[in-house]
């Protein structure tokens, strides 16, 4: 029977430690993302607050952060000075600025890492950040949101899940439970409320339900502020706009309407905007009476981003419209023969514009152009010239816009 307990016993002891040691590496083994910056050895003044951002992302799901200052140095970790080198990572984030506005991102997994993830294509492991639009106290924030969102495209440890989520009591800063004490288990989630299964295909953009509280509030900060969103395309890619507007030649001729305009986004920096319009013809006395008329406008414009900021933006515009305008006389005497007159005119201009956010959608638009029309029209009392479409001309314009 003696023997029988020590045999037992001493099996316990070898199963004991043949597990401990298995568990205690399991704890322990946390995912390492190496952040490598490739610029000059000036850093750009984004980039420390960008690492921290990503630090406090990627921790509360259980990923250590290695900073390294070129592709050689194998990197340290951000406990201090005194850190030692980290060679082995299973993630490596490359982040290259030839421009401190336009950084490029190249994110690659080692096959400790996880080798589910060899078939993602080399073009959606770069991703290239536009930071032109966005206010320069948020380039680090949006910075960390476009890398954490190309690192959930890549690598599914990247993705959070519920058991490394904080609780409520975790994000308030909740007093009462010693730093030791480990969080309770989650609750699994319902089915209505799991992330959504990840996507193949070139460039593919995985994104979880849940987001962490730091990317959402980087979304909507941007989202309020009319920048660009890096990695998740723009706030709008068309707008619908109505305008008031009105056109004064140096002919004489002036009038007033409305234009009804519909742009797109073709680059960051680059729409085409298409416009309809409607004008009355200001009323002008002559010898023999009066003379008025409407205008018919149609035409385009191209509008190119020069100063981008968080509530307002300034572009440059070169426009070019066509006008279908019909002349109309008033003769004071009926013995008179009044005539009205149609013919097209062309007139091209340039000049700044402004737009002005009041909403995440909604924008006041202005613009205030110079041009000339090299094609005129002409009204005429007795053969003689009362006003025209002729010589230089001043184009204004203020309205409404409605991102789509």
């Amino acid at each position: 029977m003696r023997r029988a307990l020590t045999r037992a016993f001493g099996v316990a002891l070898l199963l004991i430690a043949l597990v401990a040691p298995r568990r205690g590496y399991a704890a322990d083994a946390r995912p390492i993302v190496r952040v490598v910056l490739t610029a000059s050895s000036d850093a750009p003044p984004w980039f420390d607050g960008f690492v921290k951002h990503l630090e406090r992302e990627l921790g509360l799901r259980g990923i250590d952060v290695v900073v390294s200052r070129g592709e050689r140095d194998p990197g340290t970790a951000r406990g201090g000075p005194g850190s030692a080198p980290l060679a082995a990572v299973d993630a490596e984030l490359v982040v290259d600025a030839p421009s401190a506005l336009r950084p490029v991102l190249r994110f690659a997994v080692s096959p400790r890492g996880d080798a589910a993830v060899s078939d993602v294509s080399a073009a959606g492991r770069v991703r290239h950040v536009n930071l032109a639009g966005v206010p320069a106290d948020g380039y680090a924030l949006a910075l960390a949101v476009s890398a954490d969102e190309l690192m959930r495209s890549n690598w599914p440890r990247a993705v959070p899940s519920e058991a490394a989520r904080p609780t409520v009591g975790q994000g308030k800063g909740a007093t009462g439970a010693g730093e030791g004490t480990p969080p309770a288990p989650a609750k699994p989630p319902a089915d209505a409320q799991r992330p959504p299964a990840q996507t193949d295909g070139e460039g593919a953009n995985v994104k979880a339900q849940a987001a962490q509280p730091g990317e959402a509030q980087a979304r909507d900060v941007a989202a309020e502020q009319g920048a660009v969103l890096p990695g998740a395309g723009t706030v709008w890619h068309s707008n619908l706009a109505v305008a008031a507007a009105g056109e004064a030649f140096a002919g004489g001729q002036r009038q007033l309407g409305g234009d009804l305009r519909y742009a797109i986004r073709v680059a960051p920096r680059l729409e085409i905007e298409l416009r309809g319009g409607w004008r009355r013809i200001l009323r002008q006395t002559t010898t023999h009476g009066a003379i008025d008329g409407n205008v018919f406008v149609g035409g385009g414009a191209l509008r190119l981003l020069v100063l981008g900021g968080g509530r307002a933006t300034l572009s440059a515009v070169g426009r070019a419209d066509v006008l279908r305008v019909a002349y109309s006389g008033d003769p004071r005497d009926a013995s008179i023969d009044a005539t009205t007159g149609n013919a097209i005119a062309f007139v091209v201009a340039a000049g700044p514009s402004g737009r002005l956010w009041l909403t995440r959608s909604l924008a006041l638009e202005a613009e205030l152009l110079a041009g000339a029309s090299p094609l005129a029209t002409t009204a005429t009392d007795a053969q003689r010239a009362v006003f025209s479409t002729n010589g230089a001309a001043i184009l204004g314009g203020l309205g409404l816009s409605l991102g789509l």
